[in-house]
């Protein structure tokens, strides 16, 4: 009997399901990478306060007492089609320094 068929036909059906999870995979992957640059771009930005950033980052400084927070966010733009179900697209990305001073 003749099995190539019957192989061909689950592989078909199991294709779209492991396309669907290498692209989640990706995504995570970009988020964990942003937010790594953002924590880097944080500790330069609190060194330099004339630090260039770029267009999609933005930086809010709030100054309570005795310290001073920055918040750096970004937006990611996800590549899979069904995880925006479970997760906002595109995803912001926040990191948070406080300089006590």
């Amino acid at each position: 009997m003749n099995n190539k068929g019957q192989a061909l036909v689950e592989f078909i059906i199991i294709i779209p399901v492991l396309i669907l999870i290498l692209l989640a995979i990706i995504d995570y992957s970009r988020i964990i990478q942003v937010r790594s640059n953002l924590e880097s771009i944080a500790e330069e930005v609190i060194d330099d306060k004339n630090y260039e950033l770029d267009s999609d980052i933005t930086i809010n400084e709030v100054t309570t007492d005795g310290e001073r927070s920055y918040y750096l966010r970004k937006k990611v733009e996800l590549y899979s089609p069904f995880l925006n179900l479970v997760m906002d697209n595109p995803y912001p990305v926040e990191v948070k320094r406080v300089v006590h001073e």
